[in-house]
Protein backbone atom coordinates (compact mmCIF):
# COMPACT_ATOMS: atom_id res chain seq x y z
CA UNK A 1 0.00 0.00 0.00
CA UNK A 2 1.20 3.48 -0.82
CA UNK A 3 -1.08 6.45 -0.40
CA UNK A 4 -0.23 10.13 -0.12
CA UNK A 5 -3.38 12.24 -0.36
CA UNK A 6 -3.78 15.77 -1.67
CA UNK A 7 -7.01 17.54 -0.71
CA UNK A 8 -7.96 19.52 -3.81
CA UNK A 9 -10.37 22.45 -3.89
CA UNK A 10 -11.03 22.74 -7.60
CA UNK A 11 -12.31 26.33 -7.64
CA UNK A 12 -9.02 27.66 -6.25
CA UNK A 13 -6.52 25.34 -7.94
CA UNK A 14 -6.01 25.86 -11.68
CA UNK A 15 -8.09 27.78 -14.24
CA UNK A 16 -7.84 26.60 -17.85
CA UNK A 17 -10.51 28.67 -19.64
CA UNK A 18 -9.59 32.10 -18.27
CA UNK A 19 -12.73 32.83 -16.25
CA UNK A 20 -10.77 32.98 -12.99
CA UNK A 21 -12.35 29.82 -11.60
CA UNK A 22 -10.50 26.54 -11.29
CA UNK A 23 -11.83 23.74 -13.48
CA UNK A 24 -11.35 20.11 -14.54
CA UNK A 25 -9.12 21.00 -17.47
CA UNK A 26 -6.91 23.17 -15.30
CA UNK A 27 -6.52 20.41 -12.72
CA UNK A 28 -5.82 17.89 -15.49
CA UNK A 29 -2.95 19.99 -16.79
CA UNK A 30 -1.50 20.28 -13.29
CA UNK A 31 -1.56 16.55 -12.49
CA UNK A 32 2.14 16.29 -13.21
CA UNK A 33 2.78 18.93 -10.53
CA UNK A 34 1.11 16.66 -7.97
CA UNK A 35 2.72 13.50 -9.31
CA UNK A 36 6.18 15.05 -9.17
CA UNK A 37 5.65 15.91 -5.52
CA UNK A 38 4.87 12.27 -4.77
CA UNK A 39 1.10 12.41 -4.43
CA UNK A 40 -0.68 9.29 -5.63
CA UNK A 41 -4.21 10.07 -4.42
CA UNK A 42 -6.53 13.06 -4.62
CA UNK A 43 -9.45 13.90 -2.36
CA UNK A 44 -11.58 16.06 -4.65
CA UNK A 45 -13.86 18.39 -2.72
CA UNK A 46 -17.51 18.49 -3.94
CA UNK A 47 -17.97 19.21 -7.65
CA UNK A 48 -21.70 18.53 -7.93
CA UNK A 49 -24.18 21.26 -8.84
CA UNK A 50 -24.38 23.65 -5.89
CA UNK A 51 -25.18 27.31 -5.24
CA UNK A 52 -22.42 27.59 -2.63
CA UNK A 53 -18.76 28.40 -3.28
CA UNK A 54 -17.63 25.45 -1.15
CA UNK A 55 -19.98 22.96 -2.80
CA UNK A 56 -21.25 21.19 0.31
CA UNK A 57 -24.89 22.16 -0.28
CA UNK A 58 -25.87 20.11 -3.31
CA UNK A 59 -28.79 21.04 -5.56
CA UNK A 60 -28.46 18.06 -7.96
CA UNK A 61 -26.60 14.88 -7.04
CA UNK A 62 -26.37 13.74 -10.66
CA UNK A 63 -24.84 16.86 -12.23
CA UNK A 64 -21.41 18.48 -12.11
CA UNK A 65 -21.21 22.19 -11.46
CA UNK A 66 -20.89 23.77 -14.95
CA UNK A 67 -18.33 26.31 -13.67
CA UNK A 68 -15.92 23.34 -13.47
CA UNK A 69 -16.79 21.83 -16.84
CA UNK A 70 -18.93 18.91 -17.99
CA UNK A 71 -18.85 15.14 -17.63
CA UNK A 72 -16.46 14.79 -20.56
CA UNK A 73 -14.04 17.14 -18.81
CA UNK A 74 -14.38 15.16 -15.61
CA UNK A 75 -13.84 11.91 -17.47
CA UNK A 76 -10.63 13.26 -19.00
CA UNK A 77 -9.39 14.40 -15.59
CA UNK A 78 -9.99 10.96 -14.09
CA UNK A 79 -8.49 9.19 -17.10
CA UNK A 80 -5.31 11.29 -16.97
CA UNK A 81 -5.05 10.84 -13.20
CA UNK A 82 -5.33 7.08 -13.54
CA UNK A 83 -2.77 7.12 -16.35
CA UNK A 84 -0.35 8.56 -13.78
CA UNK A 85 -1.41 5.99 -11.16
CA UNK A 86 -3.20 8.67 -9.17
CA UNK A 87 -6.47 7.61 -7.56
CA UNK A 88 -9.27 10.11 -7.02
CA UNK A 89 -11.98 9.96 -4.37
CA UNK A 90 -14.99 12.28 -4.42
CA UNK A 91 -16.18 14.27 -1.42
CA UNK A 92 -19.85 13.31 -1.10
CA UNK A 93 -22.04 15.18 1.43
CA UNK A 94 -25.06 12.98 2.23
CA UNK A 95 -26.46 14.51 5.41
CA UNK A 96 -28.12 17.56 3.85
CA UNK A 97 -28.85 19.35 0.57
CA UNK A 98 -29.36 22.85 -0.79
CA UNK A 99 -32.79 24.45 -0.51
CA UNK A 100 -32.66 24.58 -4.34
CA UNK A 101 -32.71 20.78 -4.61
CA UNK A 102 -35.63 19.16 -6.40
CA UNK A 103 -36.10 16.95 -3.35
CA UNK A 104 -36.52 19.91 -1.01
CA UNK A 105 -38.95 21.65 -3.34
CA UNK A 106 -40.98 18.44 -3.39
CA UNK A 107 -40.90 18.34 0.41
CA UNK A 108 -42.16 21.93 0.65
CA UNK A 109 -45.17 21.13 -1.53
CA UNK A 110 -45.82 17.70 -0.02
CA UNK A 111 -45.08 15.83 -3.24
CA UNK A 112 -44.20 12.14 -3.47
CA UNK A 113 -41.70 10.67 -2.97
CA UNK A 114 -40.00 13.71 -1.44
CA UNK A 115 -42.50 14.70 1.25
CA UNK A 116 -40.77 12.48 3.82
CA UNK A 117 -37.17 13.03 2.70
CA UNK A 118 -36.73 15.89 5.18
CA UNK A 119 -37.91 16.13 8.77
CA UNK A 120 -41.01 18.25 9.30
CA UNK A 121 -41.72 20.04 12.57
CA UNK A 122 -44.36 17.72 14.01
CA UNK A 123 -44.19 19.14 17.51
CA UNK A 124 -43.73 22.84 18.33
CA UNK A 125 -41.81 21.85 21.44
CA UNK A 126 -39.01 20.64 19.16
CA UNK A 127 -38.18 24.28 18.43
CA UNK A 128 -36.56 24.41 21.87
CA UNK A 129 -33.88 21.93 20.76
CA UNK A 130 -30.46 23.47 20.17
CA UNK A 131 -27.27 22.49 18.41
CA UNK A 132 -24.96 21.14 21.15
CA UNK A 133 -21.71 22.79 20.10
CA UNK A 134 -22.94 26.40 19.81
CA UNK A 135 -26.55 26.59 20.97
CA UNK A 136 -27.95 27.56 17.55
CA UNK A 137 -31.41 26.52 16.46
CA UNK A 138 -31.86 23.15 14.75
CA UNK A 139 -34.72 24.38 12.58
CA UNK A 140 -35.18 26.41 9.43
CA UNK A 141 -38.33 27.94 7.98
CA UNK A 142 -39.22 28.42 4.32
CA UNK A 143 -42.65 29.29 2.86
CA UNK A 144 -44.07 28.98 6.39
CA UNK A 145 -42.84 25.40 6.67
CA UNK A 146 -40.39 24.33 9.36
CA UNK A 147 -37.70 21.74 8.67
CA UNK A 148 -34.77 20.20 10.52
CA UNK A 149 -31.50 21.84 9.43
CA UNK A 150 -28.57 20.97 11.67
CA UNK A 151 -26.01 22.85 9.54
CA UNK A 152 -28.10 26.00 9.09
CA UNK A 153 -31.32 27.00 7.31
CA UNK A 154 -29.74 26.86 3.84
CA UNK A 155 -28.75 23.22 4.41
CA UNK A 156 -31.90 21.21 5.20
CA UNK A 157 -31.05 17.83 6.74
CA UNK A 158 -32.18 14.63 5.06
CA UNK A 159 -34.53 12.22 6.84
CA UNK A 160 -33.12 8.71 6.50
CA UNK A 161 -36.17 7.13 8.14
CA UNK A 162 -37.55 6.88 4.58
CA UNK A 163 -36.29 3.72 2.79
CA UNK A 164 -36.92 5.35 -0.60
CA UNK A 165 -34.30 7.98 0.23
CA UNK A 166 -31.80 5.32 1.24
CA UNK A 167 -32.33 3.56 -2.08
CA UNK A 168 -31.77 6.82 -3.95
CA UNK A 169 -28.54 7.44 -2.04
CA UNK A 170 -27.34 3.97 -3.04
CA UNK A 171 -28.07 4.86 -6.67
CA UNK A 172 -26.13 8.12 -6.34
CA UNK A 173 -22.99 6.44 -4.99
CA UNK A 174 -23.09 3.79 -7.72
CA UNK A 175 -23.55 6.54 -10.32
CA UNK A 176 -20.37 8.40 -9.28
CA UNK A 177 -18.34 5.21 -8.96
CA UNK A 178 -19.41 4.34 -12.51
CA UNK A 179 -18.00 7.70 -13.65
CA UNK A 180 -14.54 6.53 -12.65
CA UNK A 181 -14.05 7.68 -9.07
CA UNK A 182 -12.07 5.32 -6.85
CA UNK A 183 -14.12 5.93 -3.73
CA UNK A 184 -15.54 8.60 -1.48
CA UNK A 185 -14.84 10.87 1.43
CA UNK A 186 -18.09 10.94 3.40
CA UNK A 187 -18.78 14.28 5.02
CA UNK A 188 -20.14 14.44 8.60
CA UNK A 189 -20.64 10.68 8.71
CA UNK A 190 -22.00 10.58 12.27
CA UNK A 191 -24.91 12.89 11.37
CA UNK A 192 -27.12 10.55 9.32
CA UNK A 193 -29.38 10.06 12.33
CA UNK A 194 -28.92 12.77 14.95
CA UNK A 195 -32.39 13.95 16.03
CA UNK A 196 -34.50 11.96 18.48
CA UNK A 197 -38.16 12.19 17.59
CA UNK A 198 -39.05 10.53 20.90
CA UNK A 199 -37.03 13.03 22.96
CA UNK A 200 -37.46 16.01 20.64
CA UNK A 201 -33.79 16.93 20.78
CA UNK A 202 -30.43 16.48 19.12
CA UNK A 203 -29.00 13.04 19.83
CA UNK A 204 -26.26 11.05 18.14
CA UNK A 205 -27.71 7.68 17.15
CA UNK A 206 -24.51 5.80 16.46
CA UNK A 207 -26.05 2.33 16.19
CA UNK A 208 -28.47 3.45 13.47
CA UNK A 209 -25.71 5.38 11.71
CA UNK A 210 -23.36 2.42 11.71
CA UNK A 211 -26.08 0.13 10.38
CA UNK A 212 -26.74 2.60 7.55
CA UNK A 213 -23.06 2.85 6.62
CA UNK A 214 -22.45 -0.91 6.81
CA UNK A 215 -25.25 -1.46 4.32
CA UNK A 216 -24.10 1.34 2.00
CA UNK A 217 -20.48 0.15 2.04
CA UNK A 218 -21.67 -3.34 1.14
CA UNK A 219 -23.75 -2.01 -1.77
CA UNK A 220 -20.92 0.16 -3.11
CA UNK A 221 -18.32 -2.59 -2.79
CA UNK A 222 -20.36 -4.77 -5.13
CA UNK A 223 -20.23 -2.14 -7.88
CA UNK A 224 -16.51 -1.28 -7.75
CA UNK A 225 -13.39 -3.35 -7.30
CA UNK A 226 -11.48 -2.33 -4.17
CA UNK A 227 -13.13 1.06 -3.58
CA UNK A 228 -11.60 3.36 -0.95
CA UNK A 229 -13.79 5.08 1.63
CA UNK A 230 -12.91 7.60 4.33
CA UNK A 231 -15.40 8.73 6.93
CA UNK A 232 -15.24 12.18 8.48
CA UNK A 233 -16.09 11.69 12.15
CA UNK A 234 -14.99 14.71 14.17
CA UNK A 235 -15.15 13.16 17.62
CA UNK A 236 -13.21 11.39 20.35
CA UNK A 237 -11.12 8.35 19.48
CA UNK A 238 -13.55 5.64 20.55
CA UNK A 239 -16.26 7.06 18.29
CA UNK A 240 -13.87 7.52 15.36
CA UNK A 241 -12.81 3.89 15.67
CA UNK A 242 -16.36 2.54 15.44
CA UNK A 243 -17.03 4.34 12.16
CA UNK A 244 -13.56 3.82 10.72
CA UNK A 245 -13.84 0.07 11.20
CA UNK A 246 -16.85 0.22 8.85
CA UNK A 247 -15.29 2.49 6.21
CA UNK A 248 -11.83 0.95 6.38
CA UNK A 249 -10.22 4.36 6.92
CA UNK A 250 -10.90 7.39 9.08
CA UNK A 251 -9.56 10.88 9.66
CA UNK A 252 -7.31 11.07 12.71
CA UNK A 253 -8.60 14.24 14.37
CA UNK A 254 -6.99 13.56 17.77
CA UNK A 255 -3.55 13.23 16.17
CA UNK A 256 -4.08 16.41 14.13
CA UNK A 257 -4.60 18.43 17.29
CA UNK A 258 -1.84 16.60 19.17
CA UNK A 259 0.87 17.25 16.59
CA UNK A 260 0.10 20.95 16.33
CA UNK A 261 -0.36 21.49 20.06
CA UNK A 262 2.74 19.50 20.96
CA UNK A 263 4.87 21.63 18.61
CA UNK A 264 3.29 24.95 19.48
CA UNK A 265 3.66 24.31 23.23
CA UNK A 266 6.90 22.29 22.91
CA UNK A 267 5.26 19.36 24.71
CA UNK A 268 6.26 16.01 23.13
CA UNK A 269 4.33 14.12 25.82
CA UNK A 270 1.16 15.30 24.07
CA UNK A 271 2.29 13.53 20.90
CA UNK A 272 3.27 10.39 22.81
CA UNK A 273 -0.23 10.09 24.21
CA UNK A 274 -1.94 10.61 20.83
CA UNK A 275 0.25 8.13 18.94
CA UNK A 276 -0.36 5.50 21.62
CA UNK A 277 -4.14 5.90 21.32
CA UNK A 278 -4.60 6.43 17.58
CA UNK A 279 -1.88 4.57 15.65
CA UNK A 280 -1.27 1.29 17.45
CA UNK A 281 -3.23 -1.95 16.86
CA UNK A 282 -5.95 -0.51 14.62
CA UNK A 283 -8.11 -2.58 12.25
CA UNK A 284 -8.62 0.43 9.98
CA UNK A 285 -6.22 2.82 8.23
CA UNK A 286 -5.74 6.13 10.09
CA UNK A 287 -5.73 9.12 7.72
CA UNK A 288 -3.37 11.63 9.32
CA UNK A 289 -3.57 15.36 8.59
CA UNK A 290 -2.90 18.74 10.16
CA UNK A 291 -5.67 20.86 8.71
CA UNK A 292 -8.48 20.97 6.14
CA UNK A 293 -11.13 23.35 4.79
CA UNK A 294 -12.76 23.57 8.24
CA UNK A 295 -9.59 24.51 10.12
CA UNK A 296 -7.03 27.31 10.10
CA UNK A 297 -3.99 26.75 7.93
CA UNK A 298 -1.04 25.35 9.82
CA UNK A 299 1.29 28.32 9.30
CA UNK A 300 -1.40 30.63 10.68
CA UNK A 301 -1.97 28.31 13.64
CA UNK A 302 1.77 28.48 14.33
CA UNK A 303 1.60 32.29 14.26
CA UNK A 304 3.75 32.53 11.16
CA UNK A 305 6.55 30.24 12.34
CA UNK A 306 7.71 28.35 9.25
CA UNK A 307 10.16 26.44 11.41
CA UNK A 308 7.42 25.02 13.63
CA UNK A 309 5.10 24.42 10.69
CA UNK A 310 7.68 22.40 8.78
CA UNK A 311 8.60 20.52 11.95
CA UNK A 312 4.90 19.63 12.41
CA UNK A 313 4.72 18.28 8.88
CA UNK A 314 7.93 16.29 9.39
CA UNK A 315 6.11 14.47 12.18
CA UNK A 316 2.98 13.92 10.09
CA UNK A 317 4.94 12.58 7.11
CA UNK A 318 6.94 10.07 9.11
CA UNK A 319 4.16 8.31 10.99
CA UNK A 320 2.26 5.14 9.96
CA UNK A 321 -1.11 5.62 8.29
CA UNK A 322 -2.07 7.71 5.28
CA UNK A 323 -0.84 11.34 5.20
CA UNK A 324 -3.24 13.90 3.73
CA UNK A 325 -2.09 17.38 2.72
CA UNK A 326 -4.53 20.27 2.18
CA UNK A 327 -3.88 22.13 -1.07
CA UNK A 328 -1.38 24.97 -0.73
CA UNK A 329 0.09 23.71 2.53
CA UNK A 330 3.19 22.78 0.55
CA UNK A 331 3.51 26.50 -0.26
CA UNK A 332 2.99 27.72 3.30
CA UNK A 333 -0.33 29.34 2.49
CA UNK A 334 -1.91 31.29 5.33
CA UNK A 335 -5.51 31.66 6.46
CA UNK A 336 -7.58 31.67 9.63
CA UNK A 337 -10.77 29.66 9.79
CA UNK A 338 -13.83 31.70 10.72
CA UNK A 339 -17.07 29.80 11.28
CA UNK A 340 -19.15 32.25 9.26
CA UNK A 341 -16.44 33.23 6.79
CA UNK A 342 -14.50 30.23 5.54
CA UNK A 343 -13.14 31.78 2.34
CA UNK A 344 -9.87 32.77 4.01
CA UNK A 345 -8.75 29.12 4.10
CA UNK A 346 -9.92 28.59 0.50
CA UNK A 347 -7.87 31.27 -1.26
CA UNK A 348 -6.53 30.78 -4.80
CA UNK A 349 -3.44 28.63 -5.14
CA UNK A 350 -0.54 31.06 -5.76
CA UNK A 351 1.12 29.95 -8.99
CA UNK A 352 2.69 33.35 -9.75
CA UNK A 353 4.50 36.01 -7.76
CA UNK A 354 2.41 38.77 -9.37
CA UNK A 355 -0.88 36.95 -8.73
CA UNK A 356 -1.75 36.51 -12.38
CA UNK A 357 -0.80 34.27 -15.29
CA UNK A 358 -1.85 31.04 -17.03
CA UNK A 359 -3.93 28.77 -14.74
CA UNK A 360 -4.05 31.34 -11.94
CA UNK A 361 -7.50 31.38 -10.29
CA UNK A 362 -8.92 34.73 -9.29
CA UNK A 363 -12.46 33.91 -8.15
CA UNK A 364 -11.92 35.90 -4.96
CA UNK A 365 -9.55 38.56 -3.73
CA UNK A 366 -6.63 37.28 -1.69
CA UNK A 367 -6.31 38.49 1.88
CA UNK A 368 -3.54 36.34 3.33
CA UNK A 369 -1.69 35.01 0.28
CA UNK A 370 -1.24 38.20 -1.67
CA UNK A 371 0.92 38.89 -4.74
CA UNK A 372 4.63 39.51 -4.04
CA UNK A 373 4.32 37.99 -0.57
CA UNK A 374 6.85 35.26 -1.35
CA UNK A 375 4.27 32.47 -1.21
CA UNK A 376 3.97 31.72 -4.93
CA UNK A 377 5.34 28.61 -6.58
CA UNK A 378 7.09 30.78 -9.18
CA UNK A 379 9.06 32.56 -6.47
CA UNK A 380 9.77 29.61 -4.18
CA UNK A 381 10.98 27.20 -6.85
CA UNK A 382 13.90 29.55 -7.52
CA UNK A 383 15.05 29.59 -3.88
CA UNK A 384 16.84 26.44 -2.72
CA UNK A 385 16.03 27.15 0.93
CA UNK A 386 12.38 28.10 0.34
CA UNK A 387 9.54 26.67 2.40
CA UNK A 388 8.28 24.83 -0.69
CA UNK A 389 11.61 23.13 -1.38
CA UNK A 390 11.92 22.09 2.26
CA UNK A 391 8.39 20.70 2.15
CA UNK A 392 9.13 18.89 -1.11
CA UNK A 393 12.12 17.23 0.58
CA UNK A 394 9.82 15.80 3.27
CA UNK A 395 7.30 14.60 0.69
CA UNK A 396 10.11 12.88 -1.18
CA UNK A 397 11.23 11.09 1.97
CA UNK A 398 7.74 9.67 2.48
CA UNK A 399 7.10 8.83 -1.19
CA UNK A 400 10.33 6.83 -1.35
CA UNK A 401 9.40 4.82 1.75
CA UNK A 402 6.05 3.35 0.89
CA UNK A 403 6.39 0.77 3.65
CA UNK A 404 5.84 3.38 6.39
CA UNK A 405 2.08 3.45 5.67
CA UNK A 406 1.62 0.07 7.32
CA UNK A 407 4.71 0.01 9.55
CA UNK A 408 4.55 -1.24 13.13
CA UNK A 409 5.50 1.07 15.97
CA UNK A 410 7.82 -0.94 18.22
CA UNK A 411 9.04 1.76 20.60
CA UNK A 412 8.26 5.34 21.65
CA UNK A 413 10.44 7.41 23.93
CA UNK A 414 10.54 10.96 25.26
CA UNK A 415 13.66 12.22 27.02
CA UNK A 416 14.36 15.87 27.74
CA UNK A 417 12.35 17.23 24.78
CA UNK A 418 13.77 14.65 22.37
CA UNK A 419 11.00 12.45 21.00
CA UNK A 420 11.94 9.19 19.28
CA UNK A 421 10.02 6.37 17.68
CA UNK A 422 10.99 3.11 15.99
CA UNK A 423 9.09 1.85 12.93
CA UNK A 424 9.51 -1.62 11.48
CA UNK A 425 8.27 -3.97 8.82
CA UNK A 426 9.70 -7.27 7.59
CA UNK A 427 12.46 -5.58 5.57
CA UNK A 428 13.07 -2.19 7.15
CA UNK A 429 13.75 -0.51 10.45
CA UNK A 430 13.92 3.23 11.06
CA UNK A 431 14.40 5.20 14.24
CA UNK A 432 13.09 8.76 14.05
CA UNK A 433 14.23 11.59 16.29
CA UNK A 434 12.30 14.84 16.72
CA UNK A 435 13.99 17.65 18.65
CA UNK A 436 11.36 19.74 20.46
CA UNK A 437 14.01 21.63 22.41
CA UNK A 438 15.38 25.11 21.73
CA UNK A 439 18.80 23.57 22.25
CA UNK A 440 20.86 21.18 20.15
CA UNK A 441 20.66 17.51 21.02
CA UNK A 442 23.66 15.21 20.65
CA UNK A 443 23.02 11.48 20.52
CA UNK A 444 25.18 8.42 19.78
CA UNK A 445 24.58 6.73 16.45
CA UNK A 446 25.71 3.20 15.74
CA UNK A 447 22.44 2.01 14.23
CA UNK A 448 22.60 3.04 10.59
CA UNK A 449 22.47 5.79 7.99
CA UNK A 450 21.07 9.18 9.09
CA UNK A 451 18.67 11.03 6.76
CA UNK A 452 17.92 14.69 7.41
CA UNK A 453 14.18 15.24 6.99
CA UNK A 454 13.58 18.66 8.49
CA UNK A 455 15.83 21.35 9.90
CA UNK A 456 19.55 20.75 10.31
CA UNK A 457 21.54 17.68 11.35
CA UNK A 458 25.29 17.51 11.97
CA UNK A 459 26.76 14.02 11.96
CA UNK A 460 30.08 12.56 13.05
CA UNK A 461 31.53 9.08 12.97
CA UNK A 462 29.42 7.84 15.87
CA UNK A 463 27.10 10.67 16.84
CA UNK A 464 24.31 12.94 15.57
CA UNK A 465 23.74 16.55 16.53
CA UNK A 466 20.10 17.54 16.00
CA UNK A 467 19.34 21.25 15.92
CA UNK A 468 16.10 22.67 17.42
CA UNK A 469 12.86 21.72 15.62
CA UNK A 470 14.71 19.26 13.41
CA UNK A 471 13.86 15.68 12.47
CA UNK A 472 16.22 12.89 11.47
CA UNK A 473 15.71 9.28 10.46
CA UNK A 474 18.30 6.61 11.15
CA UNK A 475 17.74 3.70 8.81
CA UNK A 476 18.89 0.14 8.62
CA UNK A 477 17.54 -2.81 6.66
CA UNK A 478 16.38 -6.06 8.13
Amino acid sequence: MSVLFYQLYLRSFADNNGDGIGDFHGATRKLDYLKNLGFDSIWLMPVMLSPSYHGYTISDHYEVNPIYGNFDDLSLFLKEAHKRNIKVILDLPLTHTSINHEWFKGFLYNKNPFKNWYLDLNNRAWLMAKRPWDGHSLWGKFNNKWYYSLFGPTSPSLNYEDPLLIKEIENITIFWLSKGFDGFRFDAAKHIFDFSIDEGRFEYQHEKNLSFWKNLVQVMSKSKEKPFFIGEVWDEQKVIERYSDVFGAGFNFPLSYAIKESVKDRNPERLYEAISKTLINKKYIPVNFLNNHDMSRTLTYMKGSKRKTLFSYSILLTLPGIPCIYYGEEMGMKGKYHKNYTEEVLEPFPWYQGGTGPFQTEWKATNKNTPYSGTSLEYQKKKLDSYFNKFRKMLSFRAQRKWIDSATITAINVKKDLFSIILKNSNHTVRLYYNYSVNRKKIPNKLGTPVEICGTINSGNDYLEILPFSTVAVEKKG
